[in-house]
């Protein structure tokens, strides 16, 4: 045994320092003491060639296990949710196959049935058919074997095949005829449904069959995944008990509380999301209702504006309507007014045949005293064919006031033009008549007036005017002769 006496000096340098003198170190003795004994007892220990054990991990704290422990029960907990997950979507897909095989057998059972019926109702044609047929051979003796062959082909629909059954039972055959082709037919589509619904009924029992096989397996599987996570569980709850120095029965009731509590948080999140979602629906219902009020109320704002223009335009369709109407009355009426006139003209005429020519009125100041006669009418209203006395267009003006001193003229400016017209438009006179013409002829006069002289006119403007005294206008209107009375 090798003996070993460290020896060290101490030094008064101060009360916590400490002096190595084979090291040459100064250190603190309140920090460093403990590692210093270590260190000198390991050092002792190497140099006398004794080997150390090797170094070992602390041993696991009570909390750190119960804590491991509770891991690996949140870990079983998922694996046996997963196993019993596997088992519940195993049954699922049993239960989808079967339905489809039950499925499939009541369309099969279905389609089978309709088809024997289509089948038995076009053998009932047939039958109606060749007894037909027997009464037609008894009548004319056809070949009945020629009839069957015809029946029995395949072609039996064809126009052709449909001919020659009509000459040899006759066209009163047709219907039935008819009649038999379409039932062959749906029995034959029947037929061939019921066929692909056997073969989807056999498909369904494979699917069945295959299905069964997975999910026997699968299940088999999922409930050993699900027992070896409970055994586990109950493995771990044992340790559990044992690390928190319980019975199992307390700890077992723990684990049960606290699965209780989990579930219970789960139920709450569930439940706050559920409600979340309703607030989001409810919200987003609000919203669209209140959308669809501001889109309904657009359109009715647009139908009542549609109305209101509908309205104003059947409003402003009838005032037009009623102005159209108006002045067709009054054109009407100035017809009649002026063939009345004409009338009136005509009788005066007869009457007084010795009317004045232009000459001899000029020469007798008619225009002076047409003029004076006119000037007493200023003021009064521009009526449609009006010949006074309380109101006058163009050329009543002028027609009434030489009937009013004696004189008859044409009633209209274009005939007085055409009867009067003789002087040239540069030596105009007070007195003499102009006249406007729209084309420059005399069938386009269109206006006349009394010359007032100094470049002025006297005459009946237009509706809404009176007579009045006003420059000579529209110069390019104006004939190139006046009339001199």
């Amino acid at each position: 045994m090798c003996l070993m006496v460290l020896e060290l000096r101490k030094l008064t340098l101060g009360e916590d320092i400490l002096i190595c003198e084979t090291l040459g170190t100064e250190i603190s003795l309140k920090t460093w003491q403990k590692r210093l004994m270590v260190g000198a007892v390991l050092a002792a220990f190497s140099w006398c060639g004794v080997a150390l054990p090797p170094a070992t991990a602390a041993p696991e704290s009570k909390s750190d296990k119960i804590a491991k422990l509770e891991s690996q029960i949140a870990q079983n907990r998922v694996k046996a949710e997963k196993a019993a997950l596997a088992v519940d979507q195993t049954a699922a897909a049993y239960a989808q196959a079967f339905d489809e095989l039950q499925a499939a057998e009541t369309s099969a059972k279905a389609a089978i049935s309709k088809a024997k019926e289509a089948a038995l109702a076009a053998e009932s044609a047939k039958a109606k058919l060749g007894l037909l047929a027997v009464a037609k051979y008894r009548q004319e003796h056809h070949n009945l074997a020629d009839f069957e062959t015809i029946t029995e082909t395949d072609a039996f629909h064809t126009q052709a095949l449909k001919q020659e059954v009509n000459n040899i039972l006759g066209a009163k055959a047709d219907a039935q005829v008819q009649s038999l082709t379409a039932l062959k037919n749906v029995a034959e589509v029947l037929q061939e449904k019921a066929n692909q619904a056997v073969q989807g009924k056999k498909l369904a029992a494979k699917n069945l069959e295959e299905t069964e096989k997975k999910a026997r397996a699968r299940a088999q599987e999922a409930v050993k995944d699900l027992e070896r996570a409970s055994a586990q569980r109950e493995q771990i709850i044992a340790e559990l008990a044992r690390a928190r120095e319980i019975s199992l029965a307390q700890e077992r009731e723990r684990q049960a509380k606290a699965e209780a509590a989990r579930q219970a948080a789960l139920a709450a999140a569930a439940e706050k999301k559920r409600q979340e979602e309703a607030a989001r629906a409810a919200r987003e219902a609000e919203r669209k209702k209140a959308q669809e009020l501001r889109e309904a109320q657009i359109r009715a704002q647009r139908q009542a504006e549609a109305a209101r223009k509908a309205q104003e335009a059947a409003a402003a369709k009838a005032r037009a309507d009623a102005q159209e109407r108006i002045r067709a009355q009054q054109a009407a009426q100035l017809a009649q007014d002026r063939a009345v006139s004409a009338a009136k003209q005509a009788e005066e005429i007869e009457k007084k045949p010795a009317s004045i020519a232009p000459s001899a009125a000029a020469s007798q100041g008619v225009g002076s005293a047409l003029l004076s006669w006119a000037y007493g009418k200023v003021g009064l209203p521009y009526i449609w064919g009006g010949s006074g006395p309380n109101g006058y267009d163009c050329s009543g003006l002028i027609y009434a006031g030489m009937r009013d001193l004696g004189f008859s003229i044409a009633r209209v400016a274009s005939g007085q033009y055409s009867s009067l017209a003789n002087i040239s438009y540069a030596e105009r006179q007070p007195g003499d008549l102009i006249f406007f013409s729209s084309d420059g002829t005399a069938a386009g006069v269109y206006h006349v007036g009394i010359y007032a002289g100094d470049g002025k006119l006297l005459h009946a403007p237009r509706p809404g005017q009176t007579i009045t005294v006003v420059p000579l206008y529209s110069v390019n209107k104006i004939m190139p002769y006046v009339a001199r009375l």
